[in-house]
């Protein structure tokens, strides 16, 4: 949870958060071009698998957030 993670795709390049998701109850992460993705999405089988890496997180790079709104 408050991680960030940079997802690269052939046509989409986002950052987004990590966060606990209540209704869903799991961590979910939000593309900024379709809804929100469980984590799931990052796994083997996931549509994310080999384009996403953790860079950081909200407390220690805010400023990473800034570019992805």
């Amino acid at each position: 949870e408050n991680d960030l993670i940079e997802v690269k795709n052939g046509k989409r390049h986002f950052i987004s958060q990590i966060e606990w998701d209540d209704w869903c109850k799991g961590f979910m992460f939000q593309d900024t071009k379709t809804t929100a993705c469980g984590l799931d999405a990052l796994s083997d089988s996931g549509c994310y698998r080999f384009e996403h890496e953790v860079i950081g997180n909200i407390f220690d790079n805010p400023e990473l957030l800034k570019g992805s709104e």
